[in-house]
């Protein structure tokens, strides 16, 4: 996910598997839970492990399978707003920005100390693995303070934003839309199955955080049911983790796709290829303004060089010429074999 957008390119086959990983399955869990909480007592009294264990009837086990299936195509176009819930988006309310302080204040400090870390020298073994250590954390979090968010997962997926295309000087943002056409076979199949684990492991986890609050709230009183909630609430400290896992491997497969691509794209769109590192940085810079504002590179249209290639830009006169010859040769065949026919 590139600034809360989800990955272009996914084809229509993928649907009906993204729509029972991410939707229907959390889902389903969590009504099924939430069924299982009532028809345990708990709601209204005090909650009974016989109660509990009584099968509901048919009809109403079918009523609680569509259930959950009309709530997973409700939710479902929900999934990126939710994933950027997870990031740290909490709006420009009162209570949001009061929050999102809080949490950037934390992780300022926290990479505060990484850069100082980072930043001190090397003398023994010990202070090579601190700084390795620092180092690695480091490329977990934005290259500079302003761009903090208040959660990891948002601090992890915006680093990759800002050092995935940021290295040969391009816009992660601005030109990712543009570079994953080009992304084929096994980092395709990466970014698809990265992608799908983020977004299982983020419902999964709002699906359990859910029924924690609920059912901590309905079991307050009742003793050893406490250990539902607590047990969810274990649950959706896991998937978290496994989104902040998931989170990592996209960025890593981003840095991929950069690194194998871009010329691909440049040559798409008929950009000529850098020489050197220096050379590719300075016009992947103007051609991300260009991409972003629609400044011409180098200032004025015309200085915005393109570069095409001659053997696939035939002129309309040699192609009419080779459309000639294919008619006038199936003429002459035709003719012949009129002839032959025509023969005693």
């Amino acid at each position: 996910m590139v600034n809360g957008q989800a990955i272009p390119g996914l084809d229509t086959k993928e649907l009906g598997l993204r729509f029972n990983l991410i939707a229907l399955v959390p889902t389903t869990a969590l009504v099924l839970f939430l069924v299982a909480l009532v028809r345990s007592g708990a709601v209204g009294g005090r909650p009974s492990l016989q109660q509990l264990l009584t099968l509901p009837a048919p009809e109403s086990l079918a009523f609680m399978v569509f259930g959950a299936l009309l709530v997973s195509l409700v939710l479902h176009p929900f999934q990126i707003l939710l994933v950027r819930l997870f990031e740290g988006y909490w709006g420009d309310g009162r209570v949001g920005r009061a929050l999102s302080h809080i949490g950037i204040e934390r992780h300022r400090r926290r990479w505060a100390r990484l850069m100082r870390l980072a930043g001190a020298g090397v003398h023994t073994q010990d202070d090579r693995q601190l700084l390795q250590a620092a180092q690695a954390n480091l490329r977990l979090y934005p290259l500079t303070d302003r761009r903090l968010l208040p959660t990891r997962l948002g601090n992890i997926l915006r680093a990759a934003e800002d050092r995935a295309g940021q290295r040969y000087g391009l816009s992660t943002i601005t030109v990712w839309p543009r570079l994953y056409p080009y992304v084929t076979g096994q980092l395709a199949a990466a970014l698809a199955s990265v992608r799908n684990q983020l977004d299982v492991s983020i419902r999964l986890c709002a699906s359990l955080a859910l029924a924690t609050v609920i059912s901590g709230t309905v079991l307050i009183t009742d003793g050893w049911w406490l250990l539902v909630p607590l047990a969810t609430g274990v649950f959706a400290w896991a998937g978290y983790r496994s989104a902040l896992r998931a989170a990592r491997s996209y960025g890593e497969a981003m840095h991929w796709a950069f690194d194998l691509h871009r010329f691909e794209m440049l040559q798409a769109m008929h950009y000529p290829l850098p020489a050197n590192l220096a050379e590719e940085r300075a016009f992947n810079q103007e051609l991300s303004r260009f991409l972003a504002s629609g400044r011409p590179i180098g200032g004025r249209q015309s200085t915005h060089q393109y570069e095409h290639d001659q053997q696939d830009a035939a002129s309309p006169t040699s192609a009419e010429d080779l459309l000639g010859g294919i008619l006038s040769w199936l003429t002459r065949r035709a003719g012949r074999r009129s002839v032959e026919d025509d023969r005693p």
